[in-house]
């Protein structure tokens, strides 16, 4: 739909960036991928815009490794985000995890808290590596605490 408006509304859309807090994020970091969903997931959209720079404020990119603790640190579960497997869709993580979308040709800029206890730094600095070993091109940003600003 924005593609179709684009040019009448001057649009570039070739300089669209997303931008996410937590599981927004995560959401930008898929949507630079969806390009890639093969035409069989559900979640494929022939329309789909290209988007190359995704800003993830404490975001996680891959949440198999949290999955089993998703629900008590943020109030969800795994599967309202993957669906469940079935015969058709064995791997849930494959459409809806922003790792398997990559490379994708983005560039994303992780911001984190150095306190942050669940995306925490570490995670943002590994899942940068991940990418960059993939192809793509990430960067982390660390904020320090301080008692006062």
């Amino acid at each position: 739909m924005l593609a179709a408006q684009a040019e009448s509304r001057h649009f570039d859309i070739d300089r669209i960036i997303a931008v996410g807090h937590s599981a927004g994020a995560y959401l930008a970091l898929w949507i630079a991928g969806r390009a890639l969903l093969p035409a069989s997931s559900p979640l494929h959209d022939t329309q789909s815009i290209p988007v190359r720079n995704v800003v993830a404020l404490g975001g996680l990119g891959d949440l198999r490794p949290y999955a089993e603790h998703l629900q008590e640190a943020c109030g969800y579960s795994i599967s309202q985000i993957t669906g469940v497997p079935s015969a058709e869709r064995r791997d849930v993580y494959a459409d809806t995890t922003p790792i398997e979308l990559s490379p994708n040709g983005s560039h994303t800029v992780f911001i984190n808290g150095e306190l942050d206890n669940f995306a925490s730094p570490k995670d943002a600095r590994d899942y940068a590596d991940r990418v960059r070993r993939r192809g793509d091109s990430a960067e982390t940003v660390i904020f320090a605490w301080r008692e006062s600003f």
